[in-house]
């Protein structure tokens, strides 16, 4: 059994980050963060020999399933790292309402002859922060960037129905 983290990114401009960045950055006056980026996270597993990126390139030139190569790329298990002096923190945002993407692993075994066992879908929030660590910079976002407390403190994170972990630095290849 493999398994693959694919972290989907638009190629254009992301108006769903471009906003939340103004949000945090400008109305919130939460000037330590100097960017957002959104990813699509797909956790799957799927029994087969062939490496990740053999196994995305079959899923993705039979189907738009997972990402639209015309309009979407991706990284696979690990996302480059930034350049700059500023710190990056990774969130990753589940629903935890919608959870099950089970159907849609059939859907995609089916269409592209392929077996996937196990799929889930999650949101990733990459925040560039200015500050003197990473865990300085971790802590600024969990404080003031994720969970929505009120106006001016919290966006990413709807504690309603999601729930969120920092990722690893080890998603972060260099």
């Amino acid at each position: 059994m493999r398994h693959i983290d694919l972290f989907v990114f638009q190629k254009n401009t992301d108006l769903n980050a471009l906003s939340a960045y103004e949000a945090v950055h400008h109305f919130m006056n939460k000037e330590e963060c100097r960017g957002l980026r959104r990813f699509v996270h797909w956790r799957l597993s799927y029994r087969d020999d062939v490496d990740s990126l053999e196994f995305v390139k079959t899923v993705t030139s039979s189907s738009f399933y997972l990402l639209n190569t015309n309009k979407e790329g991706f990284y696979i298990n690990h996302f480059p790292k930034a350049s700059g002096s500023d710190h990056v923190v990774h969130i990753d945002v589940r629903n935890e309402l919608l959870q099950d993407s089970q159907e849609l692993a059939r859907k995609i075994n089916r269409k592209c002859d392929v077996d996937i066992v196990d799929l889930k879908r999650s949101v990733v929030w990459e925040c560039r922060v200015q500050a003197s660590s990473y865990e300085e910079a971790r802590n600024y976002v969990d404080a003031h960037v994720c969970d929505t407390v009120s106006h001016d403190q919290g966006l990413l994170v709807n504690p309603i129905y999601e729930s969120y972990d920092f990722l690893d630095q080890s998603f972060v290849s260099g």
